[in-house]
């Protein structure tokens, strides 16, 4: 199932399509989940049904992403490409979902906190924040590194009482966070 594409991976141009295809009982068909200026409304799909797609998608584009820092990697293209404000809750239970999902998988974790931090702070609210903190204490260090991160890309003062709560148990990791604090306290967004 291909469902976007790297148009040129030095630029990380992600093209997208506005439909999905499944395989259902050996039979394919295709689930438009994007076209909202359709006239004929035959096909009503479910809340569960729409998050599922999204889920979906992210999954695939997550696992074919090269996610490094100081680029724009294709996850990041792709969820500011589709976040607006009629498919925001879908997406964001897609994420979490994800999240929930995985949370042994350190490839899928690293896209689901790049996506989310990809978003601006109220955006993300209150799933970004939520598995953010939850993954504070991932057996991963990575993984603890992206969730300071996540923080540190929404840059909001909004999000001092959080950070301010922690209390890491690695040395490093509550270093990073007051250096964040610090960062935001100074540069922050409010």
């Amino acid at each position: 199932m291909n469902i976007a594409s790297i148009d040129d991976k030095s630029k990380g141009n992600l093209a997208l399509q506005d439909s999905v295809v499944f395989e259902e009982n050996s039979e394919p068909s295709i689930i438009n989940i994007n076209d909202s200026t359709r006239s004929d409304k035959k096909i009503q799909k479910s809340s569960d049904e729409i998050v599922n797609q999204y889920q979906i998608e992210m999954y695939n584009i997550i696992l074919n992403d090269e996610i490094e820092d100081g680029t724009n990697s294709a996850s990041e293209c792709y969820i500011k490409a589709i976040y607006d404000e009629d498919n925001k809750d879908y997406i964001k239970t897609a994420l979490m979902n994800l999240y929930l999902n995985n949370l042994g998988n350190e490839k899928i974790l690293t896209g689901v906190l790049v996506m989310i931090s990809s978003l601006s702070y109220e955006e993300s609210c209150p799933q970004g924040p939520i598995m953010a903190v939850g993954l504070l204490q991932n057996k991963s260090n990575t993984i603890r590194d992206r969730a300071i991160q996540a923080f540190e890309r929404w840059n909001s003062k909004k999000a001092l009482t959080v950070l301010e709560s922690l209390k890491c148990d690695k040395k490093w990791l509550q270093d990073y966070v007051d250096k964040v604090i610090l960062y935001i306290k100074r540069d922050g967004i409010d």
